[in-house]
């Protein structure tokens, strides 16, 4: 036997080319013919297991080297030999995943103690980080005061916004806009959704409290921006705009939200829990109050059927991750597109 660097070298590289024939079966539409392709391929994979454990056992016993592979498989090759049974998992969630709606969670109009627990404590969390959410004195006169959206619900929002993400293109990174953020609790959430997070708030008050709640819970990729969302030029540059009653007067909100869709890049995903009628010139129903801007009816209605088809996991990219994964990368990624992850 060789020693066993290379022949874990030869390995990975056979067992990427594998991996990547896999991936590319699971950028296809889903059918039974491509079940067929991906069980197939998956037998060249399995058989290296037994090889794979083996050369990995010899690492241990062999003499330490600083080359980089050796170290690279000492570190790594534990966690890529434990992956074969669990990719074979996610494998088998694919060709038995069935369409499933994007939104199944009610909208709550109230929400206490007897409310679900996600929605309970995105609720508590939401004074905690704002303690003046309803006080008047804080809030302008066209200001709504910083109105909580039912927690389970809102994930159920931003899941199936990942979901129609991915089945637009699937490109990353991705920006998200919170239009009269508040304290910013829906932006810590979003943040495990999308790279790129921000908040647009016209309350000094509001913005201040949501800067600090974002500092003390060291939310990642998280920003607040001072400003009038009747007079902010940004919205273009957002892949998903959220809103949830930042203005309180009917016409005002109305004229923010001409605003935004003028703005928006065709096929920005628009999430608008309470927003007035919408043309279909300016933006497309997807699902429930989720909407594609400038997007036709007939490519809106083939957006929604394929992000159906995707399941309902989600993993933001993470290169120390990436590393760990090795030859299986290109696999895990196609996995993660069909909207299926690795337990994290």
């Amino acid at each position: 036997m060789t020693d066993p660097v290379t022949e874990l070298r030869h390995l990975e590289a056979d067992l990427m080319t594998r991996a990547s024939g896999i991936a590319s079966q699971l950028a296809q539409p889903a059918s039974d013919v491509r079940n067929t392709a991906v069980d197939t391929q998956w037998q060249g994979i399995a058989r290296q297991f037994g090889p794979y454990q083996s050369c990995l056992a010899a690492l241990q016993n062999a003499p330490v080297t600083f080359h980089a592979d050796h170290q690279t498989y000492l570190k790594h090759g534990a966690y890529r030999a434990s992956l074969w049974f669990k990719t074979r998992v996610l494998l088998d969630r694919i060709a038995a995943h069935t369409t499933q709606p994007l939104v199944t969670k009610p909208k709550l109009q109230a929400v206490d103690r007897n409310s679900d627990l996600m929605s309970y404590l995105t609720n508590s969390l939401h004074y905690l980080a704002n303690p003046i959410a309803e006080d008047r004195q804080f809030s302008h006169d066209t200001q709504f005061p910083d109105i909580p959206l039912s927690g389970d619900y809102f994930v159920n929002l931003m899941q199936a916004a990942y979901r129609v993400s991915l089945a637009q293109s699937g490109k990353r990174p991705l920006r998200f806009l919170d239009v009269g953020c508040g304290g910013g609790t829906k932006l810590m959430i979003a943040a495990h959704f999308f790279e790129q997070v921000d908040g647009l708030e016209y309350n000094n008050a509001f913005a201040a409290n949501a800067r600090q709640a974002l500092h003390s819970s060291q939310a990642e990729g998280c920003h607040v921006i001072d400003g009038d969302a009747l007079e902010f030029d940004g919205y273009g540059d957002y892949d998903v705009i959220y809103f949830y009653r930042p203005i309180s007067d009917p016409q005002m909100l109305t004229t923010m939200q001409n605003r935004i869709l003028r703005q928006a890049k065709e096929g920005a995903i628009i999430i608008a829990p309470t927003a007035a009628p919408i043309a279909k010139s300016q933006a497309v129903l997807v699902a429930e109050n989720i909407y594609l801007a400038h997007a036709t009816a007939e490519y809106a209605t083939s957006i929604t059927a394929k992000a159906e088809q995707i399941g309902p996991d989600w993993r933001l990219e993470n290169p120390q991750f990436d590393q760990a994964l090795g030859f299986w990368l290109p696999l895990i990624k196609a996995c993660h597109d069909n909207g299926f992850c690795l337990p994290r």
